[in-house]
């Protein structure tokens, strides 16, 4: 499943990276600007284009990926979770609420993620890449831990799982036995770990007092992905323990950083403003030395 394309993907990232080597030392503002864009977009489309594929390839292993999915429903039994099919059970009893979270499941997680990439590249550049990074780390360690097999809750009926989407006609997977590599990556949700970025950059970045609301977006997806049984609980609770996480390494790699460049650049801070200022100081304190000194000079008494 992508929202968009693979190969869609991969031709926009090509377009964004001739852009951004063409125009990368252009004397125009907007080409420099445009550049710059041009090789954001070229990366975060190629890791998309990365995850998509890795999805596909993976290495398909269906029984392991349905015990792993029963360890799965037995641990959240015995740590106490609430059963999704508690969720199930209220959203088919109402077919509106049923049809609208299987579509905010399959549709919005991809745009929010890459809408909100273009608001903080545009409006706040300062905060970009700390983010992005930190949204790259994270969707690396979900593909890393995908390849490890578990099964979603729609494929134990046994438990009373429904799937949903089926039910509705609104399914964005293949039958059974197609593509069945990306019906058992079901550890941890990407959806999740994308829609609590999203909050998370909104509230850091945004002055807006209404900002707080974003937080809807990671409780709807939460909602929409236990209640289709799509993920077990503890699919986004290890999303979200993997960006936290991924923010951590982020932002001590980039101390660390600061602190070692500190290290070297501090004896070269003195810009010339500075040192014409530090060379003038240094002549007005020598001055009144100077003088007492040369005061028995005759030449500078003839000269007064």
């Amino acid at each position: 499943m992508g929202w968009l394309e693979w190969k869609w993907a991969l031709v926009l990232a090509g377009v964004g990276l001739l852009v951004g080597v063409v125009w990368r030392s252009s004397e125009r503002t907007w080409q420099r600007r445009g550049a710059a864009f041009g090789l954001e977009a070229a990366l975060v489309l190629s890791l998309y284009t990365l995850w998509i594929l890795a999805g596909r390839l993976s290495v398909v292993r269906i029984d392991e990926g349905l015990a792993n999915g029963r360890w799965v429903h037995h641990f959240q039994d015995r740590i106490g979770l609430p059963s999704e099919t508690n969720l199930q059970n209220w959203i088919i009893a109402r077919p509106w609420v049923a049809r609208f979270t299987n579509g905010y499941y399959a549709i919005v997680h991809a745009p929010a993620m890459m809408i909100t990439l273009l608001w903080l590249f545009l409006s706040h550049r300062d905060r970009y890449s700390r983010w992005r990074t930190a949204l790259a780390l994270t969707t690396f360690a979900c593909l890393a831990i995908q390849f490890v097999p578990v099964a979603p809750p729609r494929m134990y009926p046994q438990f009373g799982f429904v799937d949903v989407a089926r039910l509705f006609d609104q399914s964005v997977y293949g039958p059974i036995g197609q593509g069945i590599s990306d019906q058992i990556s079901a550890m941890p949700s990407v959806h999740v770990a994308w829609s609590v970025w999203v909050a998370a950059v909104v509230i850091d970045a945004s002055s807006s007092k209404w900002r707080w609301l974003i937080l809807g977006h990671p409780l709807a997806t939460i909602f929409a992905v236990s209640a289709t049984a799509n993920h077990w609980w503890l699919d986004g609770i290890v999303a979200s323990i993997l960006l936290a996480i991924a923010v951590v390494i982020e932002r001590s790699f980039v101390r660390a950083k600061a602190r070692a460049t500190g290290a070297v650049d501090q004896p070269m801070v003195l810009t010339p403003a500075l040192a014409a200022s530090s060379s003038a100081l240094a002549a007005n304190e020598a001055l009144p030395v100077s003088r007492p000194i040369n005061t028995s000079s005759g030449s500078r008494r003839s000269s007064t």
